[in-house]
């Protein structure tokens, strides 16, 4: 038998077109800055972190207890997340990482990886695998037809400060 499969593009308007364009360049903008977070260390330090984005999990599970737990605002909670997480970083740097630092890459990727599943499972542990989020910036703002995130709009503009802050700090130093 010979399966066939077909594929048919649904009628879409404009506006839905507009709508998944613009929530795919905000949601672009923090992928690119994690993209650049792990280039970053790979192209300093050879490393290929595995565990970069098992991290920044770790940063959101800090922001959810810190506005859950003590009512904290998520924005005001990167300046008790921030310095945890470079405590953090640094801390798996000196016991892990400067071990791996000259030596083949796969002895890094097997280093992140294990590292990676130790985090994801503490995560599991932890807070289960249930989806959580903070009500925090919610709703849209409407532009015309298409609505803007308030919150992904703010992830964006704070993914583009960042990135182009690592960028002429990349440029201009040695």
């Amino acid at each position: 038998y010979v399966l066939r499969f077909t594929f048919s593009l649904l009628p879409m308007d404009i506006t839905t077109l507009a709508q998944l364009v613009l929530s795919g360049l905000l949601l672009g903008a923090i992928y690119a800055l994690a993209a650049a977070g792990l280039n970053l260390v790979f192209g300093v330090m050879r490393v290929v972190n595995v565990a970069h984005c098992d991290l920044m999990m770790l940063g959101a599970y800090i922001t959810i207890l810190l506005y859950e737990g003590l009512d904290l605002n998520p924005l005001l909670s990167l300046l008790i997340s921030v310095p945890i997480l470079f405590g953090l970083g640094w801390l798996i740097q000196r016991v892990l990482v400067h071990r791996v630092v000259n030596q083949p890459h796969l002895m890094s990727l097997i280093l992140m990886w294990g590292l990676s599943l130790v985090i994801i499972n503490a995560g599991l542990f932890f807070w289960t695998a249930n989806t959580r989020s903070v009500p925090y910036l919610t709703g849209g703002i409407p532009l015309g037809e298409v609505v803007l995130s308030r919150s992904r709009g703010v992830a964006f503009v704070g993914a583009a400060v960042i990135s182009i802050a690592v960028w002429l700090f990349l440029q201009h130093s040695k």
